[in-house]
């Protein structure tokens, strides 16, 4: 044998060797596919956990691998993103699954993991927002700093405003892609549009939402009690609801005042426990008096926070005015749970 057919002879055989042990292009792609199947299937059971830092290492991982193109990922990542209150990120990842969808299913998911991420965010600005608004009373028009504070809070209303208003977009796209079977879509559109101070147009959801319930099925607690809420003030739309416990006097405001207010009662368990604190809660008090649309701001555990919205319920009050005719006003309240 020549040394040439020998040098051959080894090279051809060392091509075979490398076919036997590499694997083709086939098999590497089911083995990805069986790998990505596996981090998605850890990434879940991390968000089923709570486990969210878990599961956003996993799916960050999982998106990298298909190279962007799995919906399954990148719904995991906002899911691990929303449950982190990284919201604009949670927005991004869906706006991502939007584009690699295949199908009206993973695009309702995607639409309603943009809504969540804008309308908690919108509720987190919300609540931050209303805890600066409480020390707003002491701010003044004297100065110019004082001024531009005010100005940037109601900027900022506005913004949170804008936000719930994005959400109820994104929550209406769920209902046309899920041909609005699902009841849970229509109270997350019109609770976004309430707090979005769209109460007509909330109302008129409401209103669909009861016409497709089967003979004899009745509104979830929350969807009535938010229908019962914005009833009284779908005419708001064109006269505004007066955010009087936020905002110092004027010689033209003037603010409820409170005629039948009971105490909250302690819990036996709070008392047990010697529980002690405060309870915040905002709501809207119509012309007739009546204390409605009660949101909690602040609350206790042990039954604390239940009693007190009970007992709120039913407080009565003389109007605010302004210019001495009644207006629908918000209001909060603050409840002290204290031993004697």
């Amino acid at each position: 044998m020549t040394k040439t057919l020998a040098r051959t002879l080894v090279l051809a055989l060392l091509a075979g060797t490398l076919c036997a042990v590499l694997p083709s292009p086939a098999a590497a792609a089911r083995s990805d596919a069986k790998k990505l199947d596996r981090m998605i299937d850890k990434g879940r059971k991390d968000l089923s956990k709570e486990r969210y830092e878990k599961a956003l290492d996993r799916f960050t991982a999982a998106d990298r691998l298909a190279g962007g193109s799995s919906p399954e990922a990148l719904a995991g990542l906002a899911d691990a993103y929303l449950g982190l209150e990284r919201y604009q990120e949670a927005i991004d990842s869906g706006d991502r699954l939007l584009k690699v969808a295949t199908d009206d299913r993973q695009r309702s998911k995607a639409q309603n993991l943009i809504a969540l991420a804008y309308f908690d965010r919108a509720r987190a600005d919300q609540m931050d927002l209303r805890t600066k608004r409480l020390n707003e009373r002491d701010l003044s028009k004297d100065t110019e700093e004082e001024a531009r504070q005010r100005d940037e809070l109601h900027r900022r209303a506005d913004a949170v405003q804008q936000e719930f208003l994005a959400a109820a977009d994104a929550f209406r796209r769920v209902i046309e892609l899920t041909g609005g079977k699902y009841s849970v879509s229509w109270e997350n559109y019109a609770e976004a549009l309430y707090q979005g101070n769209r109460y007509g147009a909330a109302l008129k959801v409401l209103d669909q939402l009861e016409a497709k319930l089967p003979d004899g099925a009745e509104l979830s607690e929350h969807a009535a009690r938010l229908r019962s809420c914005v009833e009284v003030l779908a005419p708001s739309d064109e006269s505004p609801v007066y955010d009087l416990s936020n905002l110092p006097d004027g010689p033209e405001l003037a603010p409820p005042r409170r005629v039948y207010s009971p105490t909250p009662q302690y819990t036996d368990v709070a008392r047990m426990n010697r529980l002690q604190g405060v309870v915040i809660v905002q709501g809207v008090i119509t012309k007739k008096g009546d204390y409605i649309c009660v949101e909690v701001l602040q609350g206790l555990p042990l039954g604390l926070t239940e009693s007190a919205l009970e007992t709120l319920r039913t407080w009565k009050f003389e109007p605010a005015t302004l210019d001495g005719k009644p207006v629908t006003a918000r209001y909060v309240l603050t409840t002290n749970f204290k031993l004697q």
